[in-house]
């Protein structure tokens, strides 16, 4: 009899993640056509769903956009880490990664301005989710000195080197999502040279000069790559980006 409690408590289980994802995705959609603002009606809508289903997998109107928030984070994660690549200089590796970036902007231009707002915006006297202990920007610092640490070099300030790199990529998003209009090739140039001059001028703080164009030795690629994938962290949410 315990066996079968626990088998139905498993599917149970399995069945609220999917529902969850699939009002995940359906919340993305509504917030494409109705911006930011989407309601909890859009999104039940989006589903081809009803409320009462809704609240029985989400506790309530923060606890579903903050999933969507988490699941966009993952997903764009997920996207710019593949697009780096360790072996290549630098500054191109930077570029490919920012062209990514805005192709995402352009695609999804809503859903950007969304996530950026919730993110970078505090509420109610609450930190904003970006600046929490667990938010981003600690996410990031923390990969960042995981690999600074690998490579024998000390990471304080890397919370600053974070919170400057995020602040600027959130920035970028939000003015080109209000632009309305295709980005021309320059705007992921202008968005990886700025990302990486905070990254240079902490870098030679630390008496470390990297020539950007060109790539890292051997010991440093393995390196990097390890923190990247952690970083990445695939299988964490929904891949609908």
């Amino acid at each position: 009899m315990a066996e079968g409690g626990d088998a139905r408590r498993d599917r149970w289980a399995q069945h609220k993640v999917r529902v969850r994802r699939k009002f995940v995705s359906a919340a993305v959609v509504a917030i494409e056509r109705n911006g930011p603002s989407a309601t909890v009606e859009d999104v039940v809508r989006a589903a081809h769903s009803a409320k009462p289903k809704l609240y029985r997998h989400f506790e309530d109107r923060n606890d579903l956009f903050g999933s969507v928030a988490q699941a966009m984070m993952g997903a764009i994660r997920r996207r710019l880490t593949s697009a780096v690549d360790i072996a290549i200089p630098p500054r191109e590796s930077a570029q490919r990664a920012a062209s990514r970036f805005i192709e995402l902007v352009q695609r999804y231009p809503q859903s950007t301005r969304f996530l950026f707002e919730h993110q970078m915006v505090s509420v109610r006297g609450k930190f904003a989710p970006a600046l929490r202990h667990d938010g981003a920007i600690a996410e990031l610092a923390a990969a960042m000195s995981s690999f600074l640490e690998r490579v024998n070099v000390h990471p304080a300030g890397v919370d600053q080197l974070a919170a400057a790199l995020i602040g600027t990529a959130a920035t970028t998003a939000i003015w080109q999502a209000a632009q309305g209009a295709a980005p021309d090739e320059a705007v992921g140039q202008r968005l990886a040279e700025t990302l990486w001059a905070s990254v240079d001028v902490f870098l030679r703080s630390k008496g470390i000069i990297v020539d950007p164009d060109q790539a890292l030795d051997q010991g440093r690629v393995e390196t990097a790559g390890a923190t990247l994938r952690d970083l990445r962290g695939e299988g964490q949410s929904p891949s609908f980006l």
